[in-house]
């Protein structure tokens, strides 16, 4: 089914048949759906065109959103502070506003550096927690099939926004390592803005800390935790006596 939106009947939700080409843009609505997917743009010089339809945040891609995308972006802005081109990507002078491709840039760069951000905290973070008193259980995961709806669950609860937490906090401090640098590392004073920062890394640690203590508390109810298998004595005794 082909239909055309206009600026205000995307806001209000409702979307309505115009008679005209050039007032909106042609989408096609799955008959069992209630999303609307773009066809085709007609270039209009019309505000009032919606000229991006963005798919709804849905709960299948708010984790993936919050653990890679946004510190990805956070990193990127640090970057914009060393390159002269990531800081056009993020700021445009163009008084038509961002452009599809602008956006497209940034999104993908976002995505690349969320993924490396990512790593950085496997090396890091990760580390730091296992070794400071929140070491790694050692589930059962032949139980996983029978608590699998669970455990997605908690991973989408707990562990997702441990992402969140430990990945922007590699961000937010190359954001003031990067800031630092561009304003002069020893030279530039101290500001709010720089104690703004380092007071948004500690409450990013503490927050990943304590996501993560509830990831593994709540999975370990869920798996359990593998313990070494018990000898039992007397069968031990029995075997070697009669091999004997």
């Amino acid at each position: 089914m082909l239909l055309k939106v206009s600026h205000e009947s995307a806001k209000n939700g409702v979307v309505t048949n115009t008679a005209d080409d050039h007032l909106g843009a042609m989408f096609y609505r799955h008959p069992h759906s209630a999303e609307l997917m773009v066809l085709d743009w007609r270039m209009t010089q019309d505000p009032s065109i919606v000229s991006v339809l963005l798919k709804e945040i849905s709960s299948s891609n708010f984790g993936l959103l919050i653990a890679f995308v946004l510190p990805g972006f956070t990193a990127l802005w640090g970057a914009s502070y060393l390159s002269p081109v990531l800081r056009s990507w993020l700021t445009t002078a163009d008084p038509a506003g961002p452009t599809v491709g602008g956006f497209l840039y940034v999104t993908l760069a976002s995505v690349a550096c969320g993924l490396t951000v990512s790593t950085v905290r496997w090396a890091t973070i990760d580390w730091i927690h296992h070794y400071t008193g929140l070491p790694r259980p050692r589930w059962d995961f032949s139980r996983l099939q029978e608590h699998f709806a669970a455990y997605k669950i908690l991973n989408e609860i707990h562990y997702k926004f441990y992402l969140f937490n430990s990945n922007t906090l590699i961000s937010v401090v190359f954001v003031f390592i990067a800031r630092r640098i561009h304003l002069g590392f020893w030279t530039a004073p101290f500001g709010w803005g720089d104690a703004g920062l380092l007071l948004l890394s500690c409450i990013l640690y503490i927050g990943s800390r304590d996501t993560l203590r509830n990831f593994y508390d709540r999975v370990s109810d869920l798996l359990a935790t593998k313990r070494p298998e018990m000898i039992d004595c007397e069968q031990t005794v029995e075997a070697v006596g009669e091999t004997g």
